[in-house]
């Protein structure tokens, strides 16, 4: 599917839930890094339902966006701090399931 929607230029990005129940950090990897090879930017979901890895992907990515986060501990902190501008989302998702 990702070369098709690559060359169809349908997106310009690969975007991947890293997560508790999703995509693992294994998973993920393989997901952006074929993305990545048709020239789509990384962006990942992460963190929402636990300490899944995934921002540490999202940094190691270079992805342009790493949204939710509400499970971000010290590590966490750290790598995102330690990396290139990243552009984080602030936990928001739980706050709109009303």
């Amino acid at each position: 599917m990702i070369p098709q929607v690559a060359s169809e230029e349908l997106s310009d990005y690969i975007d991947v839930f890293c997560d508790r129940g999703f995509f693992t950090v294994e998973d993920t990897e393989r997901i952006l890094t074929a993305g990545m090879k048709f020239g789509l930017k990384p962006k990942i979901h992460a963190n929402e339902l636990d300490y899944s890895g995934g921002i540490q992907t999202g940094v190691k990515y270079n992805a342009l966006s790493v949204d939710h986060l509400e499970f971000t501990g010290d590590e966490e902190i750290e790598c995102l701090l330690a990396s290139e501008p990243c552009q984080p989302s602030c936990p928001v998702q739980p706050f709109s399931w009303a």
